[in-house]
């Protein structure tokens, strides 16, 4: 969310954006039927990496809030809180507070939620069609907040943003197909009677992402090269 020039209109585009959390964590208040049994709306279950949940519950603390699962309602819910809380420190002439607000949730949104929560559901839109209108909306709002807050926008060099052998989602080693989002894409059970043919899909929407939304692009771009090493695995190439 830009910081609009006036106090007052900040306070209005934050209160904007707390409908746009808001829906986002009524959506996802709990986990579909056809879900219910695949993979969770959490990172540690979307990632297979570890568990973030004390770091979330130990920011959360400070703004009154508590984590529990860190799923994506939850972490939704703490988003819309923190907008909120920003539009009153604005309405408070408490600028300090506002920007410690915006700056906690750019952190919330580009490092605990959009990188895993786009590709889930893009996951879901794909293999459950019941739910891809819920989907679709929910990553579109995802992907606009991201666009303004530009938590991870495409540079000319990463040196200095991430070591070498890795990437913006951790160390470079092959992951196997469905080994979690490191290997490229979200794998559900319906995914799994044509594992070429899903990250094949899933490469071609990395790359439309990155050219439609400068905001997160560097996601990925990266997630797109993760695809395209699985997908040389399966062609009998060296990855």
């Amino acid at each position: 969310m830009p910081i609009a020039s006036e106090p007052g209109g900040a306070a209005q585009a934050c209160l904007a954006e707390v409908q746009v959390w808001a829906g986002i964590a009524a959506s996802w208040a709990e986990v579909p039927p056809p879900l219910v049994d695949d993979v969770a709306p959490m990172e540690s279950a979307v990632m297979r990496t570890a568990d973030h949940v004390e770091d979330l519950n130990r920011r959360a603390a400070t703004w009154g809030f508590e984590i529990t699962t860190g799923d994506l309602a939850e972490v939704s819910r703490f988003g819309a809180g923190l907008a909120a809380a920003e539009a009153r420190a604005w309405d408070a002439d408490e600028p300090h507070v506002a920007t410690r607000a915006y700056a906690d949730r750019r952190f919330l949104l580009g490092d605990r939620l959009v990188h895993w929560a786009v590709p889930w559901l893009s996951s879901v839109t794909d293999a459950y069609p019941e739910l891809a209108d819920k989907a679709v909306a929910t990553s579109r709002g995802l992907l606009l907040m991201g666009d303004s807050m530009r938590p991870a926008p495409a540079l000319t060099a990463s040196e200095g943003l991430v070591i070498p052998g890795h990437d913006s989602y951790g160390l470079l080693a092959p992951e196997p197909p469905g080994g979690g989002l490191l290997s490229g894409m979200v794998v559900l059970a319906p995914h799994r009677a044509n594992l070429e043919e899903a990250y094949g899909e899933a490469e071609q929407r990395w790359v439309r992402l990155a050219g439609g939304h400068p905001g997160t692009a560097r996601l990925w771009t990266d997630l797109a090269a993760r695809t395209s090493t699985t997908l040389h695995g399966f062609r009998g190439f060296e990855p």
